[in-house]
């Protein structure tokens, strides 16, 4: 999620909109940094994740958005896959 899809749904949620929303804590930790765009450039597929990552700015954004109940839900996104 990026700092403007968070701004739009503070907005919406403001209107009283019926919306939850739930945030992978994965990426509160992770962010892009200049050697993610060169892997990614170089189409290193070990660095393409999804969701993808974002700025700094962006994760900052979603801390706060946890902080002040934008975010409902933290999930650790466990998916295990039977091989």
């Amino acid at each position: 999620m990026s700092n403007y899809e968070l701004q739009k749904l503070r907005q919406l949620k403001g209107q009283n909109r019926q919306l939850g929303c739930l945030l992978f804590v994965v990426v509160l930790f992770l962010l892009h940094t200049s050697l993610m765009n060169e892997k990614l450039e170089e189409f290193d597929t070990r660095y393409k994740v999804t969701p993808p990552l974002r700025s700094e700015a962006d994760r900052l954004a979603l801390i706060e958005g946890v902080k002040n109940g934008i975010i409902d839900t933290i999930t650790s996104d466990h998916n295990p896959i039977d091989i």
